[in-house]
């Protein structure tokens, strides 16, 4: 089965305090038995892969599929952390976000760690993010490691003083971009199981004839908003899985819808192309 698992981020932009592991991490050691969690995610291959991390770690977990189930879900319980995904549908990441933090919950909407994940960002959106209130931002392909590391570390702060202060971001910078081979790592490196490796293949594999179909409706309406979106959650599940050619294309294409470029027609069906090959 193939193996999944690529990592997309700057090694210069790791926190000087974090070193990835070379074996596949046990998130049991890690001890999160006492801390309640705030999933905000709508890609089904990220939702699996966090909770079964956290499940593993001991965490007691919810659920909400968009922004506005995350604010009703943070008014209607007590978390300690919120796993706040950027791009969801209805409302994204950045402005439940927003409506926490100003929210008339008090200190709590203040002070609870809001951590961000997006599956790439540029400098840019790093800093408007921090900006909107994110306690921290996670650059997808995530490794267990890394988010296990950040919950704890937000959860400690978090015990003895509200948030004022924003720890170092990962951020994938344009040159990333364009050479998403860069920075491979394998599934060992980010400590994720063969097992969950081959399931979120699988389930990659299963949802890409209704990610074909979505992104021909958006692309024949012209609706480029829309197609942008499809693209970005499309890279998020692909970064955690071996297709080198299906990710190169998904990048193709965003660069293309960024820039406006001449390109785009030939970058679309590329991809469409690869996509239907894989199927």
């Amino acid at each position: 089965m193939v193996s999944c698992l690529h990592k997309l981020s700057n090694p210069n932009d790791e926190p000087v305090t974090h070193t990835p592991p070379s074996q596949p991490v046990n998130p049991k050691e890690y001890a999160l038995n006492d801390i309640n969690i705030l999933i905000a995610e709508d890609n089904a291959i990220n939702t699996k892969l966090i909770k079964t991390i956290l499940a593993d770690s001991g965490a007691t977990f919810s659920h909400a599929n968009n922004g506005v189930e995350a604010i009703e879900a943070f008014n209607e319980n007590d978390f300690d952390i919120i796993l706040m995904d950027i791009q969801m549908p209805i409302m994204n990441g950045k402005d439940a976000t927003i409506t926490i933090r100003n929210s008339g919950e008090g200190e709590k909407g203040k002070s609870i760690p809001i951590i961000g994940m997006t599956a790439n960002a540029l400098t840019e959106d790093i800093d408007d993010f921090k900006k909107s209130g994110f306690s921290d931002i996670l650059i997808k392909p995530i490794s267990v490691d890394n988010l296990l590391h950040e919950i704890q570390y937000w959860f400690n702060k978090s015990q003895h003083t509200s948030i004022t202060t924003l720890k170092n971001s990962q951020a994938i910078t344009d040159d990333a971009d364009s050479n998403p081979d860069n920075n491979e790592q394998n599934s060992n490196q980010l400590g994720i199981s063969k097992q969950l490796s081959d399931d979120l293949y699988r389930m990659l594999v299963d949802e890409l004839p209704m990610v074909s179909s979505q992104l021909k409706q958006s692309y024949s309406a012209k609706d480029w908003g829309s197609l942008r979106k499809h693209v970005h959650k499309l890279l998020g599940g692909i970064s955690y899985c071996n297709v080198p050619e299906l990710k190169l294309k998904t990048l193709n294409l965003q660069t293309s819808l960024r820039n406006k470029s001449a390109s785009l027609a030939s970058d679309f069906e590329a991809l469409i192309h690869e996509i239907e090959r894989l199927a």
